[in-house]
């Protein structure tokens, strides 16, 4: 019989939260546990659209949407069917197959089926390969090439291209391997550990973050679509985008620390460990500042420089009593010396750790 998975449930509870103060002051908070979202409970774009038609335009631009595709989407089958690379001496080809294609090595007989794209592309897109246990639970073979922006294919972070006989993925255990669905879908259901691909709904839909879209829908409008997102501190809301983009509390006190590289890709855990942020804490008539002070989660990222730097002036302009930069005037852009791209292995992705940086 299929159940909802209770992973869902986890990507919007917001435990243990930390008391940003100090790093290493970190204390829990008790939260009530949200439903699991049901197989029948999923209201899709087109339904919301009836009423919330500017916003479900909007949305179907973003890249949340796009954060896990099958392989033959079109745009994921231009970057990889077909094409070939050389990384750290080793070279691999994604064959194209009767079905799709497959990764391949010069130096191996075998191959490995690319069977879902996890990435929207904004930063990275990687494939898997589904794997079942001798128990029947679903596991993923990470491949070892992903296609980037800037540089299309080269090595996947973190995996292993030394000299020698090339690995061709990384094999995820079935708990790493169901996370990595849950972060990239809006619903599945599992049997006995086994997702049940034909009930996924890939990428990140309205209900992924409005819980009980379908019954406000039914209901015309008249019942809640789920989480207050309006009525959440700073700090319960970019717990709950931390869900999947990683809170802080998961890491230890030596992994928080600018040094580590491997911080740019959570947003959450950066911001919540910058002063902007911890400084509405202890001051409650300070101005907010969480996630989506900058991201509209219905619309793309704004590309335009200029609105993040009026987003900083309205805590760091002179009308606001800031201090003046030392460095640049405040029509300046802030981010190549507060917020830079940080580049780490191939991955480029912008820092979201608010500081005065010694290492630009």
């Amino acid at each position: 019989m299929l159940n909802a998975t209770n992973l869902h449930v986890a990507a919007f509870v917001a435990a243990s939260l930390l008391m940003l103060g100090a790093i290493s002051q970190r204390t829990t908070v008790p939260v009530e546990a949200l439903p699991a979202i049901q197989t029948t409970q999923a209201a899709e774009v087109q339904r919301c659209a009836e009423c919330h038609a500017e916003i479900c335009d909007s949305y179907l631009a973003t890249p949340h949407l796009r954060t896990l595709r099958k392989p033959t989407d079109e745009e994921v089958f231009r970057h990889f069917a077909g094409q070939d690379v050389t990384s750290r001496g080793n070279a691999f080809a994604f064959a194209t197959r009767d079905d799709g294609y497959a990764l391949t090595a010069a130096d191996r007989s075998d191959e490995k089926k690319v069977d879902w794209m996890f990435g929207s592309g904004e930063h990275a897109m990687t494939g898997v390969s589904l794997e079942v246990s001798p128990c029947g639970v679903t596991e993923i073979q990470q491949l070892n090439v992903s296609w980037f922006p800037h540089c299309n294919l080269e090595a996947t972070p973190g995996s292993d291209h030394a000299p020698g006989k090339p690995s061709l993925g990384v094999h995820l255990n079935p708990a790493d391997s169901l996370k990595c669905f849950e972060c990239h879908s809006s619903q599945m259901a599992i049997d006995d550990g086994a997702i049940d691909f034909a009930s996924l709904v890939p990428g990140i839909s309205c209900n992924r973050c409005h819980l009980d879209a379908q019954q406000h829908a039914a209901s015309g409008g008249s019942l809640p679509s789920g989480v207050a997102w309006d009525k959440l501190s700073a700090l319960e809301s970019i717990q709950r985008c931390g869900e999947c983009h990683r809170r802080a509390d998961e890491f230890t006190d030596d992994e928080l620390t600018p040094d580590n590289k491997l911080l740019i890709r959570f947003a959450p855990v950066g911001l919540s460990q910058s002063p902007c942020f911890k400084a509405q804490l202890d001051d409650p008539d300070a101005r907010r500042l969480d996630c989506v002070t900058c991201h509209d989660p219905h619309s793309p990222a704004q590309a335009d420089t200029a609105f993040y730097t009026a987003k900083c002036n309205d805590c760091h302009g002179a009308s606001s009593g800031g201090v003046p930069c030392p460095d640049s005037p405040r029509s300046e852009n802030c981010m190549p010396c507060h917020m830079p791209v940080v580049q780490h292995e191939q991955l480029r992705v912008t820092d979201h750790w608010i500081r005065i940086r010694d290492d630009i």
